[in-house]
């Protein structure tokens, strides 16, 4: 990897789940240091797009994207892309499939590039899958910068004036109280808590402690319907996400499903409890912060067996438990 790290135009492309987003931050952000903000960054437009506005790019590009028809990956409009990375000598893909418009992409970005001095990547290819995600993909970093660590580049998120703002309006009128998140839903029915679960949980949290309230993060209307059992339950199931995002980084402590809110909490080294089903605690759970995983925690746990583990968190004192 000698020369790669010294490449004139390096291109990093990276298209995926708004979780598997929060992962690769640290990765991305890395790279971009690595190649001392000469990295030209090629991402998805989406909802998600907030999380890599603040990498040290030389240019980031955001690509309207859809599905191939074949199912596997994604296809986008290149013409315009291909022009600004004419000359790309290094192309790092962060992807596992391929398609016909990153084919094109890549071909085309570096069809300038002398044969001997440029080289195309697929940073996911034989990566030792069985450790977390977080050091999974950190992995494709130490391939170029072996000197560069995770710990370095695993600082919280950031969010714009504009976002705090509207959520510090929010949390304003929560001054003084405990602020428990919970996110029982996961874009895959399979990864997410029943609905008795769900309810079981919103009770048995609530009867911890008169201060506590419990903000319930989600996207299904009928979360809304829950709000009748106490006036301490807070549905945010019609905010942006940036600012979801933003009232997760804030919360006291943090129980949810496997997906892109616990690995924001995570991240944001808010305390929590991790409820999982078909995939593993130890490759998409907590990395960062304290935390309890329940391995069977979808359908099976019941909403008492939580409260213990958030009344074991809550005792060790930790530091950012009352915001």
């Amino acid at each position: 990897m000698g020369w790669r790290r010294d490449s004139r135009k390096p291109v990093i492309f990276f298209s995926s789940g708004i979780g598997d987003g929060v992962l690769a931050l640290p990765a991305l952000r890395a790279l971009c240091y690595g190649f001392e903000g000469r990295a030209y960054v090629v991402l998805k437009n989406g909802p998600d797009k907030f999380l890599f506005e603040g990498l040290n790019a030389r240019k980031l590009l955001f690509l309207d994207m859809w599905q191939s028809a074949s199912g596997l990956g994604a296809e986008f409009q290149t013409e315009a892309t291909t022009k600004l990375l004419s000359g790309c000598d290094l192309f790092l893909s962060f992807v596992e499939w391929r398609s016909a418009s990153l084919d094109n992409l890549i071909f085309n970005s570096m069809s300038q590039s002398l044969p001997n001095h440029s080289a195309e990547e697929n940073l996911l290819d034989s990566l030792d899958i069985q450790q977390h995600s977080f050091d999974l993909i950190f992995e494709v970093v130490k391939r170029i910068f072996p000197e560069l660590d995770l710990n370095q580049f695993s600082e919280p998120l950031t969010f714009s004036h504009e976002v705090v703002g509207a959520g510090l309006e929010i949390l304003g009128t929560l001054y003084g109280r405990t602020l428990i998140g919970f996110h029982p839903e996961s874009s895959l029915p399979g990864k997410s808590c029943s609905d008795s679960v769900v309810k079981d949980v919103i009770e048995a949290i609530l009867k911890l402690d008169s201060n506590v309230v419990l903000c319930l993060f989600g996207l299904a209307e009928r979360y809304t319907e829950l709000e009748h059992l106490s006036n301490r339950l807070l549905v945010f199931n019609r905010v942006p996400l940036k600012l979801a995002a933003y009232l997760v980084s804030q919360m006291s402590l943090f129980i949810g499903v496997d997906s892109c809110f616990l690995h924001v909490a995570d991240i944001s080294r808010v305390p929590g409890i991790g409820l999982f089903g078909p995939t593993s605690p130890d490759l998409f759970g907590f990395r960062f912060a304290r935390n309890i995983h329940f391995r069977n925690g979808l359908n099976d746990t019941t909403g008492d067996t939580i409260a213990c583990a958030v009344r074991s968190l809550w005792d060790q004192d930790l530091p950012n438990f009352t915001k």
